[in-house]
């Protein structure tokens, strides 16, 4: 993508969502509430409408509401000039820092969770009639996962006519900026000095954990090389517990904390930060954004001059950021649940005013038009029971201190702020809440062992983190608590020091693909392999076959995403557990190995069944057999092709395609 058309495409985009947050404005007195709530309901009523017809690509729109939204926001050009400009900058600033990390590290690949989450994003970007196909099983749909997320990233890149991977790329900045939106208005409500709003914010999006600050004193990490250091780093705060705690090797660490204990569990995070520099595009980002939300109306609502007219509204969102969870991030529905409900038993116990219509209708929309999708979700998902943490499962208490220590200052330190905040009280009763049952209890889904707590607390503790943080910072920064916010100010710039072994990793790591924000250079920088991928974007639809190494965290199935095809193997492990481990999915997998090392028997007839249009050839499988493609070539030859893109003495690189029928 050239830098003129990302910034044109940055333009309409940030023009569209300008409008819609001003109207939000004029209706709900909050410029980022009224953006990001606006946007959600536009996805939210196409997604119920494509349950019954697919809209296909979109391209058509965007010089519609581009032209509408000029208009409007000419129309209101004085109130934007004088009062709403400061709230855009800082979605802006969001953007451009989440755009900046992406431009710098751009890659989709099998490293982490990124071609997961391409292939949620690809499933839904042909616009078909939902559930769409499922391209990493193709002949399945795709409706046993909470999708909402990547469809909504789907839906701007249809819209905007980007490719998949710049779709992938520019959906993770945009939802930087509606979190950094989101802080800033919360951090604002009474906090009006804007460095510590700063040092708050940068707490939260580049934030880390208690561990953060210490890293560097448990672990003794070679000087000669930088980006690994800075990885460790990185990966040290967030899996400290049951897996990096075994791996401290200096005398500092073996006198303060001594030998990790012997749990034998692993017990993770995943702060914003931590996800920013994976990269990935998995739905804690949409939990978070959806949480920050119901904050935001919580301290709007707080506010002594909020207008009765827009206390309902945002009461109405608020209650329905329960039902966009369950479609957005499942795993965390019980406690934005308990948030919800609880903050509405406060509303009532503290005398206060309640729109019951509001809370019915903010229950009721968001479920009427979720409720196509939640049909099918509900009987293909995975049963995950809740059960108890077993009496030796429980986390040693010296390290859940360290790790979550600075939000336990914040919360002693709220304490002190009751009487003058009494909605501190709400805060520190479901922070302690969210805590206790994050110990007590764990979503059983099919992962055991050393495993067993480990999505549970994966997805609780950080959505807790953020909680805790964003809450209880904001008020103890507020001007009426001078000496408290400085205070304050340690258990905050604690999380934050994970924000300078992000900028170290920024520094140190490899930028080869820098500005590439199509996703895949690092496969297309060798040319057979660029030529390939176009052919197959060219290509009728089809099955498209690649050598699989292993059973996930590959890149296999990458070469089929980028050209919008479906891919057959996807990662085998992923679609196993998901799929209620159904055994045929492994199956499929090692058919296709044995195929590429030439030991499937009947490969033709496999192939037939499968209706499998391309198989791919690459660098990395003639690596892994130099005489596959001889031994491939030997048992399809018959039916399919051979369309070579790199030949050189022994080495064949391409794609065989099945032939037309009759011919030879």
């Amino acid at each position: 993508m050239s830098l003129i058309f990302l910034a044109m495409t940055l333009l309409i985009l940030c023009t569209n969502l300008a409008a819609v947050a001003v109207v939000g404005q004029r209706y709900l007195g909050h410029y980022a509430v009224g953006k990001f709530a606006g946007t959600l309901l536009f996805c939210l009523v196409l997604f119920f409408t494509e349950h019954y017809i697919g809209l296909g690509q979109l391209h058509w729109l965007w010089p519609l509401t581009t032209l509408a939204s000029v208009w409007f926001l000419y129309q209101q050009r004085q109130c934007f000039k004088q009062m709403l400009w400061k709230h855009e900058v800082v979605f802006v600033i969001g953007l451009l820092y989440g755009l900046l990390w992406k431009m710098a590290f751009p890659d989709i690949d099998g490293s982490s969770e990124a071609l997961t989450d391409l292939s949620f994003v690809s499933n839904y970007y042909a616009g078909a009639q939902l559930p769409p196909p499922d391209n990493w099983l193709p002949g399945y749909t795709f409706n046993f996962y909470y999708g909402f997320q990547h469809y909504a990233a789907a839906l701007m890149g249809r819209i905007l006519n980007l490719s998949v991977g710049h779709t992938y790329n520019l959906a993770s900045a945009v939802m930087m900026a509606f979190m950094f939106s989101l802080v800033w208005s919360i951090v604002s409500t009474w906090c009006r000095n804007k460095y510590l709003k700063i040092v708050l914010l940068l707490a939260v999006v580049a934030g880390g954990t208690g561990v953060s600050p210490f890293v560097s004193y448990l672990y003794d990490y070679p000087e000669n090389q930088p980006t690994y250091s800075a990885q460790s780093k990185l990966w040290a705060s967030v899996r400290y517990i049951g897996m990096y705690d075994a791996r401290m090797n200096t005398e500092f660490a073996k006198e303060t904390l001594g030998v990790a204990p012997d749990t034998n569990l692993e017990l993770p995070l995943e702060t914003i930060g931590y996800l920013t520099f994976q990269g990935d595009y998995h739905p804690p980002l949409g939990s978070f954004a959806l949480l920050l939300l119901a904050l935001a109306c919580i301290f709007q609502l707080e506010r002594i001059n909020t207008r009765l007219f827009q206390q309902r509204i945002l009461t109405a969102i608020l209650v329905a950021t329960g039902p966009l969870m369950l479609i957005t991030n499942t795993w965390v529905v019980p406690l934005q649940a308990l948030l919800v409900f609880g903050w509405l038993i406060y509303r009532q116990v503290s005398g206060r005013s309640l729109c019951y219509k509001s809370v019915l209708i903010g229950g009721l929309v968001p479920l009427i038009l979720s409720y196509p999708f939640l049909f099918e979700f509900t009987s293909q998902a995975l049963s995950t029971p809740i059960k108890w943490v077993a009496a030796g499962q429980h986390v040693d208490f010296k390290q859940w201190l360290l790790v979550l220590w600075p939000l336990l200052c914040l919360w002693c330190l709220a304490a002190l702020m009751v009487r003058k905040f009494p909605i501190v009280a709400f805060i520190m009763v479901m922070s302690g809440l969210f805590l206790g049952l994050a110990e007590l209890v764990i979503i059983d889904d099919p992962m055991g062992g050393v495993w067993d707590r480990f999505n549970t607390s994966l997805k609780w503790w950080s959505w807790t983190q953020v909680f805790m943080l964003v809450a209880l910072g904001s008020i103890l920064f507020a001007k009426q608590s001078k000496w408290l916010r400085w205070v304050s100010l340690i258990p905050v710039l604690a999380l934050g020091s994970y924000s300078i072994t992000m900028i170290e990793y920024f520094d140190a790591a490899d930028k080869s693909s820098f500005g590439k924000l199509n996703g895949h250079h690092w496969l297309t920088k060798l040319p057979e392999n660029r030529q390939m991928l176009q052919y197959l974007k060219d290509a009728p639809d089809g099955v498209v076959l690649e050598g699989l190494d292993r059973m996930a965290y590959t890149s296999a199935s990458a070469m089929a995403l980028f050209a919008n095809k479906p891919s057959f193997t996807g990662w085998p492990s992923h679609q196993k557990q998901w799929r209620s481990n159904s055994d045929f999915i492994y199956q499929r997998g090692r058919e296709a190995q044995l195929l590429y090392e030439g030991k499937l028997d009947n490969s033709l007839d496999w192939l037939a069944k499968y209706k499998i249009e391309y198989i791919v050839y690459r660098q990395s499988d003639f690596d892994r057999n130099k005489q596959g493609w001889l031994l491939i070539q030997q048992q399809i030859a018959r039916d399919y092709v051979w369309l070579p893109f790199k030949e050189y003495g022994d080495l064949r690189l391409g794609i065989w395609q099945r032939k037309e029928q009759g011919s030879h």
